[in-house]
């Protein structure tokens, strides 16, 4: 495992850095009976945080969390706050970095477990789209670096509010009321052709959205640079994959639970909810 900085490319003492930002993980355990998160790779080993490992310098940690607090102090906590009609003016270079910075943090970190562990980091990818996307990440690092934001204004972005959205698709229904942190990227093209590359990320009342390689016309209301609000959307097939495919990993590690975790699950569930009508 690679012994330097991630992003700045220096040999130097690295941090224990947060692939997902750490805040999105707070909010999961704030609405959680349990307080508790399970993780689909050790499904039977409670988690307090979200995935951690030795990955950026002081420097670039500290470059990165100057773009987190922004997004949690002047975007996320507004929005979790309800008694604010939410509305968002997207037509941010902070945001669009915080976006970039997570994007290329868990892909990059996925293609590393990959090496070394395919079968909990499964990868389905040619040699060729491999190629395309190492050397995309090694211009989303100069941009990242460089705080580039001309050069990341360019990419395609999408959030999507979901917490208000009205649906009658059993699956959208499960999926948007899943308390999850749930990134995912997959390639919807012919083998090569890189016409539809996408990153997803579910978190606490929001979804992103970013465009790996290729076009991505639909949720045109949602895209990064407009003014972005609550409302009811149609998704389209391949949002609607991306769910399936969350609800499916979602079932399996469920189904890898074991009976003691189900028990001291339900145990704490039913504390939760006993201390709740106490306080009440």
């Amino acid at each position: 495992m690679s012994s330097s900085c991630r992003l700045c490319k220096k040999n130097d003492i690295l941090r224990n850095s947060h692939i997902i930002p750490k805040f999105f993980y707070e909010e999961l355990k704030k609405l959680s009976l349990t307080k508790t998160m399970r993780n689909g790779i050790n499904v039977n080993k409670p988690q307090q945080d979200g995935i951690k490992t030795k990955f950026l310098c002081q420097d670039c940690e500290v470059l990165f969390s100057k773009y987190e607090k922004y997004f949690s102090e002047k975007i996320y906590n507004h929005y979790i706050d309800k008694d604010i009609l939410y509305t968002l003016n997207s037509d941010n270079d902070e945001l669009r970095y915080f976006i970039l910075s997570f994007v290329w943090r868990y892909i990059k970190y996925y293609l590393e477990q990959n090496k070394t562990s395919s079968e909990s980091y499964p990868l389905e990818i040619t040699p060729l789209e491999m190629e395309k996307l190492e050397n995309l990440l090694n211009d989303w690092r100069l941009n990242l670096l460089q705080e580039d934001h001309k050069a990341i204004k360019n990419y395609g972005m999408f959030i999507i509010p979901y917490d208000n959205i009205n649906t009658t698709d059993d699956n959208l229904h499960d999926f948007f009321n899943m308390n999850s942190v749930a990134p995912d990227f997959s390639f919807f093209d012919k083998e090569d052709t890189f016409e539809c590359g996408l990153f997803f990320l579910k978190v606490p009342h929001l979804i992103f959205i970013f465009t790996i390689w290729g076009h991505y016309n639909s949720l045109k209301s949602n895209k990064v640079g407009k003014t972005i609000k609550i409302r009811d959307t149609k998704f389209d097939k391949i949002f609607l994959s991306y769910v399936e495919k969350i609800l499916n990993n979602f079932k399996k590690s469920k189904q890898n639970l074991s009976d003691k975790q189900m028990q001291a699950t339900i145990k704490r569930v039913l504390k939760a909810k006993n201390n709740s009508t106490k306080n009440q």
